[in-house]
C-alpha cells in the first residue's frame, strides 16, 4: 500500500516549474527525469482516464491491470521525487501558500486514487486519513525544498507501512486457526461432499486451503467439465480457456467477463449453480434480500465486522 502514497500532484508541479531548469542545465540524470517524466505522466493517464484500444496495444498497456500498475507508478512517482528534492531546495520557486494548497489538492487526489482502484475496502477510514496527512505533508515539504522533514515523514511511511505485516509466517494456523476456517471446517464435517463457490479467486483459495470442493480460485488450465456445463455452446471459450484467477458473481444472466490476461468473472444463475450442485457460496459482501430471494439464499454464518459471509443455496 505505501507504494501508492506519494504526492503525484506537487511532483507533477515540480517538474512543471523547473522544466526550463533541467533542459539547459548539464545534468547526467536530464536524461532520466524527462524520461521517468514522461512515462510517469502515460502511467497517470492510464490509471485515470484510460487509453484507446489502439494506444493500449502500442503502449502494451493492455496487458497490466490498474491496481498493478499503480505500484510501478509509485516506484517512478518516488525516483522521481528524490532527483527533485534537490532542485526544490535550491530554486525556491513555491511559497508556502502555494505549497499549501497544491499539497491539499494532491491529499484529496490520493485518496481518490485509492478509492478509484477499489482499495477503499482495504483500509479504513482513519487509515485514509492518516494516508492524506502523510500525502499532504510529503507534497508540502517537498515543493518547499525541507529535504529533513520530507525525509522524517518517508521514514513515518515506512514504519508505518512495515509495522502491520508479518515478516515470517510458519505454519498454516491463518487457514486453520481463525474463526471462518473453523466455521468452514463445521460445515465441511457435517457436508463432506459439498460443493462451494467464493465471490472473488481469493475467496475460492480460502476454500481450496480448507479442503472443500471448490468451483473456483486460481486455475493453473480451465475445468472444463463445469465450464461446458455452463456454457455448452462454447460462446465464451476464448474468455475462460486460459491460466485464470477466477470470481464467481449471482447473476439473472450466464456471462463470462474477462477482466485481464489472467483474471476473468463468471456470472452465473440460480440454475447454473444449481446445475453445478454448489450448495455454499463464501463472500466478503453481504447479500441483499432481493438476491437471497432470487437464489434461494439462507444465511450459514456471517461476521459484518470482518465482511465474511458463507450462504446456503437451497
Amino acid at each position: 500500500m505505501s507504494s501508492y502514497i506519494y504526492p503525484f500532484i506537487g511532483l507533477i508541479t515540480l517538474l512543471i516549474v523547473n522544466l526550463k531548469g533541467i533542459k539547459k542545465e548539464k545534468d547526467e540524470n536530464k536524461g532520466l527525469i524527462i524520461s521517468l517524466s514522461i512515462l510517469f505522466v502515460l502511467y497517470l493517464i492510464w490509471n485515470f482516464v484510460g487509453f484507446p484500444k489502439f494506444l493500449s496495444r502500442i503502449t502494451l498497456l493492455y496487458f497490466t491491470m490498474e491496481k498493478r500498475l499503480a505500484v510501478v507508478m509509485g516506484i517512478v512517482g518516488t525516483l522521481l521525487t528524490i532527483m527533485m528534492m534537490k532542485k526544490s531546495s535550491e530554486t525556491k520557486k513555491i511559497n508556502n501558500v502555494q505549497a499549501a494548497i497544491i499539497a491539499g489538492i494532491s491529499a484529496i487526489a490520493s485518496i481518490v486514487l485509492l478509492k478509484q482502484l477499489g482499495y477503499e475496502k482495504l483500509v479504513t477510514n482513519f487509515k485514509l486519513e492518516i494516508i492524506a496527512v502523510m500525502v499532504f505533508s510529503m507534497t508540502f515539504f517537498l515543493l518547499n525544498g525541507n529535504k529533513r522533514a520530507w525525509c522524517m515523514v518517508m521514514c513515518g511511511i515506512a514504519i508505518i507501512a512495515g509495522i502491520n505485516v508479518n515478516p515470517v509466517v510458519s505454519g498454516t494456523k491463518i487457514f486453520t486457526d481463525t474463526e471462518i476456517s473453523k466455521k468452514i471446517q463445521e460445515i465441511k464435517k457435517e457436508d463432506e461432499n459439498a460443493i462451494w463457490s467464493g465471490r472473488h479467486n481469493l475467496s475460492g483459495q480460502y476454500l481450496i486451503a480448507n479442503n472443500v470442493i471448490t468451483l473456483n480460485g486460481v486455475h493453473q488450465y480451465p475445468n472444463f467439465e463445469w465450464l461446458n456445463i455452463v456454457d455448452p455452446d462454447k460462446k465464451y471459450e476464448d474468455v475462460y480457456n486460459r491460466y485464470a484467477h477466477i470470481s464467481i458473481i449471482l447473476s439473472d444472466h450466464t456471462e463470462f467477463k474477462l477482466l485481464g490476461t489472467d483474471i476473468y468473472e463468471a456470472h452465473l444463475t440460480y440454475q447454473n449453480l444449481k446445475d453445478l450442485n454448489v450448495k455454499y457460496y463464501y463472500t466478503n459482501e453481504q447479500i441483499s434480500e432481493e438476491q437471497k430471494k432470487k437464489f434461494n439464499l439462507s444465511v450459514k454464518y456471517e461476521n459484518k465486522e470482518k465482511a465474511q459471509y458463507i450462504y446456503t443455496i437451497n
